[in-house]
């Protein structure tokens, strides 16, 4: 084998590589984001959304579960990019939801 097919082979396998590592930052950023909604009580405030952010988080480990199945060389983590992104936005929607929920909680306590 000659050194350029070497090369070529090296280069192709390193960008076959790069576009099937997990997409750790973003999973890691879906998961401090549902824990924020938690904290900001989604659960009790917020049970709509909080829900919505559990069943994009539910996709999401399905996904991964998905990928991790299949050969090094199969695995694609585009759909799992988008749905880490998917619960991120999830999990502040159900944040805010959950704050409103506690402004609208304490008004009627108030009224």
């Amino acid at each position: 084998m000659s050194q350029k097919s070497i090369v070529a082979l090296v280069g192709l396998a390193l960008v076959v590589a790069g576009c099937s590592k997990e997409p750790v930052a973003e999973i890691t950023a879906s998961q401090t984001s549902m824990e924020a909604a938690v904290a900001a009580g989604a659960e009790t405030y917020a049970p709509e959304s909080y829900a919505a952010v559990q069943q994009k988080m539910s996709e999401l480990n399905a996904e991964l579960e998905a990928q991790e199945g299949k050969m090094g060389l199969m695995r694609k983590y585009g759909r799992a990019t988008e749905l880490a992104a998917e619960v991120q936005a999830a999990a502040q929607k159900a944040a805010a939801d959950a704050e409103a929920g506690k402004q609208a909680m304490m008004a009627q306590a108030t009224a």
